[in-house]
Formats: C-alpha cells, sequence, structure tokens
C-alpha cells in the first residue's frame, strides 16, 4: 500500500512501539504487585514472631501483633522495626499474671541474619493486675501482717484483724513512684471510726507508711508510670526507653 492510497507508511511501527509500551507497563504493575505481595508475606512473618516469643517469653494468650510502616522490607534492611502494635488477653511476669495487656513498641532493633529482635527505642505497655495478685505483692512486704483487699470507691481497701478482735481498715492509693508501686494509706477506721495514722501502735504505722511494691520480671529499662484502680483490681501501665527485648521475644 501507498502513500497515495491514504495509509500514512510509519503506522505499523508506531503500533508495535505502542504495544511495546502497554507491554512494559504490565511487567512493571506486576512486578510492583509481586513486591506488594513479598512485602506483606514478610510483615505477617515477623508478626508471628512476635506473637510466638510473647507466648514463649511471657506465658501470653490470644496475642496478636501489628506491624505499622509501608513498605516493610526497607525497614529490616535498615535493621530497625519502625512500630509494633500488641494485644494479649493475659500475660504472665514471673508468677504476676496481667490481663486485658496491650503495648505499642517503637525503633526496634532487628538483626535481619539472625532474625532476632534486640531493643526498642520506646515502649508503651498496660495491664490490669487482679486485686488478688496485688494482695500476694503486699503480702510480700507485709509479712507480719494478715491483710485481705478489695477494691471499693475507686480505691484499695486493706482489712486486719487488730488487738481486741477489732477489724482495722486502711483506704490504699496505689500509686507510680520511681518505676515501682508505692501505696499511700488515706484513711484508716477502726470499728467504723475513723483514726489518724499516727494514732496507731508505733509498730503497726510503721507497717503502714511508706509502702512500696515491685512488679517482678520488668524488662531492663522499664518502670510503672501509672496506676488506676478500676473494679477488677489495678490498670498498671508502664514505660520506657531503650528497652531490651531479648528475654521477652
Amino acid at each position: 500500500m501507498s502513500i497515495l492510497d491514504g495509509a500514512p507508511a510509519h503506522q505499523p511501527r508506531r503500533r508495535r512501539r505502542g504495544r511495546g509500551v502497554v507491554a512494559l507497563l504490565v511487567a512493571l504493575l506486576i512486578l510492583a504487585g509481586l513486591a506488594v505481595a513479598a512485602d506483606r508475606i514478610v510483615v505477617g512473618q515477623v508478626e508471628q514472631q512476635v506473637a510466638t516469643g510473647l507466648e514463649d517469653g511471657l506465658a501470653a494468650t490470644n496475642v496478636t501483633a501489628e506491624v505499622d510502616g509501608v513498605p516493610f522490607l526497607t525497614q529490616l534492611v535498615a535493621g530497625e522495626i519502625t512500630r509494633v502494635d500488641i494485644t494479649a488477653d493475659s500475660a504472665v511476669l514471673e508468677d504476676i499474671p496481667f490481663t486485658d495487656v496491650d503495648a505499642v513498641v517503637g525503633a526496634i532493633a532487628f538483626d535481619l541474619g539472625t532474625r532476632e529482635i534486640g531493643r526498642a527505642g520506646d515502649l508503651t505497655a498496660s495491664g490490669t493486675l487482679a486485686t488478688a495478685d496485688l494482695q500476694n505483692l503486699l503480702e510480700r512486704e507485709l509479712t507480719d501482717l494478715d491483710v485481705t483487699l478489695a477494691t471499693r470507691d475507686g480505691a484499695v481497701v486493706a482489712a486486719t484483724e487488730v488487738v481486741g478482735g477489732l477489724t482495722l481498715e486502711a483506704r490504699l492509693t496505689p500509686r507510680a513512684a520511681d518505676g515501682s508501686i508505692a501505696v499511700d494509706v488515706e484513711t484508716v477506721t477502726i470499728a467504723d471510726l475513723e483514726v489518724s495514722v499516727d494514732d496507731l501502735p508505733n509498730a503497726l504505722a510503721q507497717r503502714l507508711t511508706d509502702l512500696r511494691v515491685d512488679v517482678p520480671g520488668l524488662p531492663d529499662g522499664l518502670g510503672i508510670t501509672n496506676l488506676d484502680v478500676i473494679d477488677a483490681g489495678v490498670r498498671v501501665t508502664v514505660a520506657g526507653t531503650d528497652v531490651d527485648l531479648t528475654g521477652v521475644s
């Protein structure tokens, strides 16, 4: 067919060039899709590794771990995971159980060669310490007193029997202090009569003053930062920087 016939002589070449561009675009889209799929697969593997580590290291149950940030493979190459959000029904620090656990962990060192997690740049976590378990911790400090704890009206109430068979009740307020739990005595009642701590026998007054309770098993770098009394017990919040995760992941 000639130019005089009305068809451009270079049209077939343009068509071939156009088809080549389309093919290249399709190939790039396929590669991009494969890269995204690979990225998500690796994310899933790391999330499972974190969950399994917590199940093994802290006897955690029903753990979910969600890695933040896209793409993720670049984080691994850089050796640092930006952020992981974690929830668990329960976890145990040494012999102290916590329930309804949640945590946000940031700037986590990750060795791509060994696939091991190291330290976290920052970590904040919360969990509920049941009243009975708080009582166990207090009993370690008050070994000479038979104390029963209960939560009442947003406070912890400790009851013990004193001279004459009378019941002493102390309204306690747990708070965070220097990374541990401090317990302040708000009021003391004996036989429904409110008395001052200073009016108690000296030995008993000393035992109820400056109470400190340590939570065992906290990783290096973590300390207690907040306590809230709830119906189930005490909601404990811990936080820290440069936290060692090697024993719990």
